[in-house]
């Protein structure tokens, strides 16, 4: 995805509480960018996780930041709705989505 965003491929399965305690100190500071989290190969995501995801999100947001959570799989944006995560996290099928979401149309 060419938008100018920082943007992470997910290549496990699961994204567990190790994985987002990782995530969250990478993206401490992303360089004043969008951040763009490329879920296509998980699975599952645990709830520390998304608890993490969460206070990613919440700190990008501060310093007008975006989070885009891509190309989540069926059940995982079926689980993210029923959950209503999807009042919180910006959630994008492919680039064109991720694009227009980040910039702000």
């Amino acid at each position: 995805m060419d938008n100018g965003c920082l943007t992470l491929n997910i290549g496990r399965s699961t994204l567990n509480e190790s994985e987002g305690t990782e995530l969250t100190e990478y993206l401490r500071n992303p360089g004043g960018q969008h951040v763009v989290l490329n879920l296509e190969k998980v699975t599952l995501i645990t709830s520390p996780a998304i608890g993490a995801l969460i206070v990613i999100h919440k700190r990008l947001s501060n310093n007008r930041q975006k989070l885009v959570l891509a190309n989540l799989s069926t059940l995982l944006e079926e689980a993210m709705g029923f959950l209503k995560l999807d009042r919180v996290f910006t959630i994008c099928q492919g680039p064109e989505a991720v694009n227009k979401a980040i910039r702000g149309h």
